[in-house]
Parts: C-alpha cells; sequence; structure tokens
C-alpha cells in the first residue's frame, strides 16, 4: 500500500481529491505505483468503476482511452458494457489521468459509492442491534474532517 500525502499540510492518509491530495509516488517516484489498492480505491464498488470509466469515456475515443490506462480498448468495451471491471490499479491510473473537472465527477461517485455503503452499514446495525461505538465514532470523525477540509478551501463557506 502506498501512503497518501497532502501536498499542502503534509497530513499522511488524507481523503484523495478533496484538496491537494497526492499519492506519495509522486513525492518519492522511486516507489511502485499500486497507489491505494488497500486504502479506499479496494472499496468502490462495481457501479461506481464502471461510472468512472464513463466519465473518461466522455471525453476520449476507446482507443486514447485505452492507451492512457495501460489496457487493451476490448477492455475498455467491457469496462462500458459491464462485462467486467477496472482493477484498482486501473481505477488509479484512470483518476491520475481524469482533468480537474472529471475528478471533481469522479470523486461525487467515488463520494456516493461510499456514503450508500455506511448507510448499509449504519442499517444493519440497527437491525442487529449492534453499534461498534468507535466505529461509528471514527465515522463522525472523517465526516468532520473533510467538512473542515471543504470549509478551508472555499473561504466564503467559513
Amino acid at each position: 500500500m502506498v501512503v497518501l500525502v497532502c501536498f499542502l499540510c503534509g497530513y499522511l492518509e488524507c481523503i484523495p481529491l478533496v484538496c491537494g491530495w497526492v499519492p506519495l509516488y509522486t513525492v518519492f517516484p522511486d516507489l511502485p505505483l499500486v497507489c491505494v489498492v488497500e486504502g479506499f480505491l479496494h472499496r468502490v464498488g462495481k457501479r461506481a468503476r464502471r461510472r468512472i470509466i464513463e466519465v473518461l469515456a466522455l471525453g476520449r475515443s476507446r482507443r486514447e482511452l485505452a492507451e492512457q490506462l495501460g489496457v487493451s480498448a476490448t477492455a475498455v468495451v467491457k469496462y462500458l458494457d459491464g462485462r467486467t471491471h477496472p482493477s484498482d490499479e486501473v481505477l488509479a491510473r484512470a483518476i491520475s489521468i481524469a482533468s480537474p473537472e472529471e475528478k471533481r465527477e469522479i470523486s461525487e461517485i467515488i463520494g456516493e459509492d461510499l456514503r450508500e455503503s455506511i448507510e448499509d452499514f449504519i442499517s444493519w446495525c440497527i437491525e442487529e442491534g449492534v453499534f461498534p461505538g468507535r466505529v461509528l465514532s471514527s465515522i463522525e470523525k472523517s465526516i468532520l474532517r473533510a467538512k473542515l477540509a471543504v470549509v478551508g478551501s472555499r473561504p466564503e463557506l467559513g
């Protein structure tokens, strides 16, 4: 797993795509490009993975997208048709080639996917009568950190 570091504040294992997050391999290029395989990208669902490829395919030919992702054009077609989904490594490459506008859209897709998973988890906890206090507290802290990052990047909200 490659740790992420914010190039603005130096904080490790931050939420990518929010303020100035860059994979550590861009700071230390000798590290392998595996990006966050053990992190949040590994948790992105199949539908969200397809939607990310769809976002990138809107502004590129299938052949161009395939070249940028390091896969065959057939693989891109299969991603778009939902017959298969991009691996964590391909997903990391997809994010790295995205324009700023595409990254904003991708962050919405990933955020929505993760939100749905958290809601499903909380519903399960309620149904089962189990309340993992530490986990729920950690989720709450993560949400607060994200809100602070948004407010910090948009002074008009402060």
